[in-house]
């Protein structure tokens, strides 16, 4: 499934996977904005469960994830990422709120077809509107001596 025009947030998926206190291979991961189109595949598949509001900017979110060591112990591939014109995408950070594309399976596991459950991976992102991404852990010294807090934007 693609889903068109989401919002990305929390987007560590450049560079190598990163190891986590759930994840010590470590993974890559990003938040995505539910789209209506998206909401219902996951009410048909099962996965409404995933659907997450913290009540802020991300609105109703889900969080997509891909091990960075499969299975059988092989190191896994990033998550292939385009740019608008389909160009492969760089090093560049990818800042939150940007406007993505994302490519979406839904795997079905289990032996009885009855009984069968649902997983969902990203398969491969397009960057369609990148904002950039900014650090906010520090203060940036201005050319006139100023000094102005990152998170805020105020001068101190």
């Amino acid at each position: 499934m693609l889903v068109k025009d989401a919002k990305i947030y929390w987007a560590k998926v450049i560079g190598k996977p990163r190891p986590n206190k759930y994840n010590p291979d470590g993974e890559w991961s990003f938040d995505m904005t539910v789209t209506p189109e998206l909401k219902k595949a996951l009410k048909d598949h099962g996965l409404t469960s995933k659907i997450k509001n913290n009540d802020d900017e991300r609105g109703d979110y889900v969080t997509m994830r891909k091990k960075g060591v499969l299975k059988s112990g092989e190191q896994s591939k990033p998550i292939p990422i385009v740019d608008h014109h389909g160009e492969t995408w760089g090093n560049e950070l990818i800042g939150n709120g940007s406007t993505v594309n994302v490519s979406v399976l839904f795997e079905g596991y289990g032996e009885d077809p009855k009984k069968q459950k649902f997983s969902m991976k990203p398969m491969a992102i397009q960057v369609w509107d990148l904002v950039k991404f900014k650090r906010t852990d520090f203060p940036t010294k201005n050319d006139d001596g100023t000094v102005t807090d990152a998170k805020t934007g105020k001068n101190w």
